[in-house]
């Protein structure tokens, strides 16, 4: 089976991250988060989008990151 690229672009640059957080679609921001998607300024689109279960989410899959680099690089 072929892999999916979850951080393809259409053609006004627009990744399926940012379309789901225009559409307010939570389920699949996880589902991005999940996938590995990258999500660069997506925090920031959240915010002035004002979703706020989106914000949360997104906060603490940076929170995660974080920790786990933080575990790999004692």
């Amino acid at each position: 089976a072929k892999a999916i690229d979850v951080n393809c672009v259409d053609s006004l640059g627009r990744g399926a991250l940012t379309l789901a957080l225009e559409s307010e679609n939570l389920e699949m921001v996880e589902l991005l988060i999940i996938m590995g998607v990258e999500t660069r300024d997506s925090l920031l689109f959240a915010i002035d989008q004002e979703f706020v279960e989106a914000v949360e989410l997104l906060l603490e899959h940076e929170e995660l990151l974080r920790s786990s680099e933080i575990s790999e690089h004692p």
